[in-house]
């Protein structure tokens, strides 16, 4: 039987008091009994007391013992230090769920924050409450008391004003912390933390002008454990602060070997937790690694939250102003996210300022992005003030990055530029130069060149040496206005240019236009460099100058395109005209030559997963295959490039290049390829490692060289050929490259149509028109491949099974698929 609730409440004045008179209470109740113990303590409650006096810490104090005290079913309540408190409350099942005492609790403590709030605005109290139950008649009490203590923490863990049930959970959580924390003071001791580098961009120019250093933990097992999985738990301890310093003495490390290396380096930032402001040495400890290192203060930057400033007022205040008087930069992370920000400026002297990340957000509510941009308006115009620079942290796309330098802001730090990547990774980005910066005027209309592009482009130098065809790649100069400087070249560039090999070039400090091109034909050369780029190649012809004082005249393109790392490029290819110019007067087509070569050139890339892409870099083989440019890019988006082999030969073909793969070692092999209409080709394929990208997949550059024997070319292929479409979600319509369907599927020569118009000619059997269409419904729908068996009308009448497989070649800006791509296999 329950007592009233009105029954008498007892007083403990002290933790061994409550635990005495807890303990009697429930053993003297009978096993028909049950009580609940509660712990509650409050969030904030010192820096309440510091700033409002002793006094009404008391009072605070007194009026939370009163709150608790009248609740139902409270037998005992003690305040047992500081300002935790113990409850013991009878516990009725039958009357209260476990739901509703939380809900009550969280109600009457919710109405004493509320009070406090209001009598004293000028701090924020919260208040955390562990629950846990123990039947009378037992002796568990002070297990229960631990119980409920940690059911506390969790409720803390959670923000504001919270309790929480303890469940067992709870205890196998604190054990897997428990071990965790071992984990990581032994991690700590062996030094197996280390740190990746995300680059800061200057919206304005794409140069990288920092990078901040994030913490990674590689465990002995191999694994890589990211900062979220074990910084929220060396925050609750010290063990943070050797983190922190870890991290800053090897970031110092690094510096100093690029500096004795003499290689460039930019500032770099590190985080400090809030733990560091309580010490008073903490900026002389960090001055005292970076002086030992001879590091210069201004290449390292410390990074503070929001939060930790806002909440450590006077603390931040001395540690800033010591560690900007070392010649320190200090940012401000995560600026915004608080509702008090403007203070800062106010109070504090800092460097940066970093946007807090949901700003970034796209939003679809015109209202909300509205007021969301008059924010950031402002926060740029005061920090423009103040002459600190605005960095927006998060963008991904090049719409937001164009979207936020228009706000106002000068640097970016997100993965539309990079994700946080190794040291060595960081230092190929950083001396590739600038990245390209696709919302300015003519950017977005450049082709972009990924990483195995560049590679691969780069690998087929050998083959235009053969054609001596000179291959050079340019970019502005930042450093001089109107200069240009090599970034690449190959043999015969070389050799053109007047040099011995391109080694010797690039160790050179010519500028490959200004210095060379004949004075006469230099303004005209330079104003088609200059001009707003298109993408598209531009024929050029001029009169140069070599180092070695021989005149040439050369033909060839120029075309303006972009890197992933490096930014906008010039590609130049150019063929030494003299003797034709000299004695015909005529310009020697590049394309024609470089389409004469007896061979394909392409890259090759085994992806981590062991995923093989292939791509030409020029057309013979496509011509010989008799695809056009749109069937073959196409064939290439639709990932369908190896259903040129025939079944048989698939297998063995990616066993040898992976078993190759595996040792970097030269790829050399023989294999047949299905022509659209046509005799089935035997291709040469040789290819030669280049590297292994960032992402770890490793590139490859090669040719391809057409060996079928003369006996064979007029044979039939005993194989059909993939016959492929796309369709544009946006406009409604199917694109069909060619109308010449290997399969003889009958499209009476239409090329493209609306997939009603598609469906209502009867070209797919009205019973599988319903699969047809629903492979359609899941690309949209986000899936990455969809698939479907239907039968297909033919130009010779009737209908004929096909394997149809469709993927997505194109999303919007929020990632919903705008086009996909489809391959279609007769049966």
């Amino acid at each position: 039987m329950i007592a009233s609730p009105n029954a008498q409440i007892h007083t403990a004045t002290s933790y061994s008091g409550f635990v005495t008179e807890a303990a009697a209470l429930i053993a003297s109740a009978g096993q028909d009994r049950a009580f609940t113990v509660s712990y509650i303590d409050i969030t904030g409650f010192k820096k309440f007391n510091d700033h409002y006096g002793f006094s009404a810490g008391d009072r605070l104090l007194s009026d939370l013992s009163a709150q608790l005290k009248t609740m139902r079913r409270t037998v005992l309540c003690s305040r047992v230090f500081s300002d935790h408190f113990l409850r013991l409350a009878q516990y009725d099942p039958a009357a209260d769920t476990m739901a509703q005492l939380v809900e009550n609790m969280e109600q009457t403590l919710c109405a004493l924050e509320d009070r406090i709030a209001r009598q004293y605005p000028d701090c924020s109290i919260s208040f955390s409450c562990g629950y846990c139950r123990i039947e009378g008649g037992q002796t568990g009490l002070i297990q229960a008391m631990d119980d409920a203590n940690l059911a506390r923490k969790e409720a803390k863990a959670l923000g504001r004003t919270r309790a929480v049930w303890f469940d067992l959970s709870l205890r196998e959580k604190l054990a897997e912390r428990e071990r965790l924390e071992v984990e990581i003071r032994s991690g700590l001791r062996n030094e197996q933390f280390t740190f990746f580098l995300q680059p800061k961009v200057d919206l304005h120019t794409g140069a990288i002008v920092g990078a901040e250093a994030l913490a990674r933990w590689d465990r002995p097992d191999g694994k890589q454990v990211l900062p979220d999985q074990f910084i929220p738990l060396m925050e609750e301890s010290d063990l943070i602060l050797s983190l922190d310093q870890l991290i800053f003495r090897l970031v110092c490390d690094y510096l100093r070997t690029r500096l004795t290396q003499e290689k460039p380096v930019v500032p770099i930032s590190v985080n400090m937790s809030r733990r560091h402001l309580h010490h008073a040495d903490f900026a002389d400890i960090l001055n005292r690694l970076a002086r030992d290192r001879n590091i210069p203060p201004y290449l390292l930057e410390i990074e503070l939250t929001e939060t930790v400033l806002l909440n450590d007022p006077a603390e931040a205040k001395d540690a800033v102003a010591k560690l900007r008087a070392y010649g320190y930069r200090v940012s401000i992370d995560d600026f915004g996210s608080g509702y008090t920000s403007m203070n800062l400026w106010r109070d504090l002297d800092f460097d940066v300022v970093k946007l807090d990340k949901s700003y970034i957000l796209d939003r679809p509510d015109r209202g909300e992005a509205l007021r969301n941009d008059i924010v950031v308006t402002s926060i740029s115009y005061i920090s423009r003030q103040f002459n600190t620079p605005l960095l927006c942290e998060g963008p991904e796309t090049a719409e937001q990055c164009a979207h936020m330098e228009a706000l106002g802001c000068d640097i970016a730090q997100g993965y539309f530029f990079s994700p946080p990547v190794e040291p060595a990774r960081f230092d190929l980005l950083l001396e590739a130069g600038s990245f390209a910066l696709p919302y300015q005027s003519g950017w977005d209309r450049l082709p972009q060149y990924s990483h195995q592009e560049i590679t691969a482009l780069q690998g087929g130098r050998e083959v235009l040496d053969l054609a001596g065809c000179a291959m050079l790649v340019i970019r502005l100069d930042s450093r001089r206005s109107g200069a240009w400087h090599w970034a690449d070249l190959n043999q015969a560039a070389a050799e053109l240019y007047g040099f011995p090999d391109r080694d010797t070039v690039l160790r050179q400090n010519f500028d490959p236009i200004n210095d060379f091109v004949d004075p006469q034909d230099l303004p005209r050369v330079n104003a088609l460099l200059t001009a707003a780029p298109t993408g598209e190649p531009s024929p050029v012809s001029f009169r140069m100058t070599s180092a070695s004082r021989t005149v040439h005249y050369v033909t060839g393109t120029v075309r303006w395109a972009s890197s992933e790392r490096g930014g906008p490029f010039c590609l130049i290819t150019l063929l030494d005209d003299t003797l034709r110019h000299e004695t015909l007067g005529a310009k020697l087509e590049l394309a024609d030559t470089v389409e004469a070569l007896p061979t394909s050139v392409f890259h090759l890339t085994i992806g981590p997963d062991r995923a093989l892409s292939f791509q030409l870099l020029s057309f013979r083989l496509q011509n010989l295959l008799r695809f056009t440019p749109l069937e073959y890019k196409l064939l290439y988006k639709a990932h369908q490039e190896w259903r040129l082999l025939p079944e048989e030969e698939r297998e063995p073909v990616e066993r040898q290049i992976l078993s190759a793969a595996r040792e970097h070692a030269p790829i050399s092999l023989v294999f047949h390829a299905i022509s659209k209409h046509g005799p089935l080709y035997r291709l040469s394929l040789l290819a030669s490692y280049l590297q292994t990208d960032p992402s770890g997949a490793c590139v490859y550059a090669g040719t391809l060289t057409d060996v079928t024997p003369a006996e064979e070319r007029d044979l039939p292929s005993p194989f059909p050929p993939p016959d492929l479409w796309s369709y544009d979600y946006e406009v409604n319509t199917l694109f069909l490259p060619s109308s010449e369907h290997a399969s003889g599927l009958a499209l009476g020569g239409l090329t493209q149509l609306s997939l009603e118009d598609f469906l209502a000619r009867g070209m797919i059997a009205p019973e599988d028109q319903g699969a047809y269409l629903d492979m359609y419904r899941r690309i949209a729908a986000g899936a990455p491949v969809a698939e479907s068996q239907v039968r297909a009308r033919q130009a010779g009448g009737g209908y004929a099974p096909f394997r149809l497989t469709c993927r997505p070649s194109a999303w919007n800006a929020d990632g919903v698929p705008v086009e996909l791509v489809g391959v279609a296999t007769p049966l």
